[in-house]
């Protein structure tokens, strides 16, 4: 066995050590063969599934798709972390944070130049044993990121990592498992509910840029809901924010947390898109000031809705009926519940906060 393959072999070991220690992967094949170092073979069925993407938008079939071209974006990423100069590279980019979480766009990735081995996207290409372009077929995926969801301090780009793909064809909150593979096209199934406590790389779909206009989603930039930004001035605000469940599993990294506010008497309507982070059972330091007193009726009620978001496949909504109200947002989005509040005397402290009917949120409430 030459001295590169010998490397090889022992940092896979490293990667199969902590997964046993942990006890969350369990390995489906053990017989690694000769493909440590050979090319990652396409089904036919899968070949002809992504070959034949033609179907209009909106039906299920193209998430089918999308899935099985992030398996095998999956697997190719998984075979280059070998490099270790090509996992330093994705942890420096990863890194910065771009959007405010551990994540990076496929699109500015592609085109990195590697001295003598050439772009990562022909690096990338060469792996698969298919007569059909892969880069071709994952750039059809809309908005596709590479991720670091947990323990980025770990990440040593001399040991290969997993690498997993999310399973956008199953509700994120019911998936019990999700698919990685190691750099031997091995595979393992991740406990999808408990976080590893070590690094792990994730690919699927930003959920933190806008599809349509591919720009970071804001109060001021977005095509979701009915968004408006709000004065700086407005009397009332929310002073803090405590989460008891952000709903979003770790392997999406940090949740999308945003509020709809809706007065029943005037029909005051305002969306919020402040993605903050917030650590369960820790209290956040909101300061968001959302409506002026004169926008309501001083004897009636306002309504807040806390909602995590989702990747929207086609800007679709969905509707909840309010107690004289209707509250749209996304259809892929993990409401956090709804709670009323009376706008004679809103004021709340951290000790007797206000909290949503479904429990995942409490927050406090004060004019000035």
């Amino acid at each position: 066995m030459n001295k590169k393959l010998m490397t090889i072999f022992l940092m896979s070991l490293i990667v199969l050590f902590q997964c046993d220690k942990n006890n969350i992967t369990q390995p489906i094949d053990t017989n690694y063969g000769e493909n440590i170092f050979g090319s990652i073979a396409v089904s036919e069925t899968d070949m002809e599934l992504m070959t034949n993407d033609n179907l209009k938008k909106g039906n299920d079939v193209n998430l089918r798709v999308w899935e099985v071209r992030l398996k095998y974006f999956a697997k190719g990423i998984a075979k280059l972390l070998n490099d270790p100069e090509i996992g330093a590279y994705l942890k420096e980019e990863i890194g910065k944070q771009f959007d405010g979480d551990y994540d990076a766009l496929w699109e500015t990735l592609a085109d990195q130049e590697f001295a003598k081995k050439g772009k990562f996207k022909n690096i990338l290409r060469k792996l698969y044993n298919t007569n059909i372009d892969m880069i071709d077929q994952f750039n059809r995926i809309p908005i596709l990121q590479i991720s670091a969801p947990v323990n980025f301090e770990k990440w040593d780009v001399d040991v290969p990592l997993l690498v997993a793909y999310d399973p956008i064809t199953t509700d994120d909150l019911e998936g019990e498992t999700i698919t990685s593979f190691d750099g031997f096209d091995k595979k393992y199934m991740l406990d999808a509910k408990n976080e590893p406590d070590f690094p792990i790389i994730v690919v699927g779909l930003n959920e933190r840029i806008d599809p349509k206009t591919k720009k970071l989603i804001s109060s001021t930039n977005s095509h979701f809901g009915k968004s408006m930004a709000v004065e700086v001035n407005a009397d009332m605000r929310i002073d803090s924010v405590r989460v008891l469940n952000d709903r979003e599993p770790w392997h999406k990294g940090k949740p999308e947390i945003y509020y709809i506010f809706v007065n029943g008497d005037t029909e005051l309507y305002k969306t919020y898109y402040d993605f903050f982070d917030a650590d369960d059972d820790d209290w956040y330091d909101f300061d968001k000031r959302i409506m002026y007193w004169n926008e309501t009726d001083d004897e009636g009620r306002s309504y807040i809705r806390w909602i995590e978001h989702d990747w929207d496949l086609f800007g679709k909504t969905w509707s909840v009926h309010g107690a004289d109200f209707w509250i749209s947002h996304g259809a892929s989005d993990d409401s956090m519940g709804t709670e009323t509040f009376h706008n004679d005397d809103p004021t709340s402290t951290t000790a007797d906060p206000y909290e949503t009917g479904l429990g995942h949120v409490q927050f406090t409430i004060s004019w000035e």
